[in-house]
């Protein structure tokens, strides 16, 4: 096992020596080839409807703090203030805030970003 970057070369070498160059595509053939449900691949109108459960059953839900200041955030966008401004204002982390405007409020990132 490779613990460092002088390692992990030895390791692919050693690899290399002993299976061949093409070591990586073959175990990857494999293991394609070994599947026998073919999982969401086959039925993709199911993957569809799954996928739409799973992201409704979020655990986390919305902030509770963003949430029931949607309107002042609104407010404050369109008053041009900056998202970290407005993570001071409502106490909660930039990566937070961000979030929330770019789910909410789309318009506002594009726009700052030109």
């Amino acid at each position: 096992m490779a613990g460092n970057k002088a390692g992990a070369s030895k390791a692919v070498a050693t690899i290399y020596a002993t299976h061949g160059k093409d070591f990586y595509k073959k175990i990857g053939s494999l293991g394609g080839q070994k599947g026998t449900t073919g999982g969401f691949y086959k039925n993709k109108e199911l993957a569809s409807k799954v996928g739409a459960i799973g992201g409704k059953n979020s655990k986390r839900g919305p902030n509770p703090i963003m949430a029931e200041n949607h309107d002042k955030v609104k407010m404050a966008l369109e008053n041009r203030m900056s998202i970290y401004d407005i993570s001071k204002v409502f106490g909660i982390n930039y990566s937070c805030a961000y979030n929330y405007v770019k789910r909410f409020f789309p318009q506002y990132i594009k726009e700052r970003i030109k």
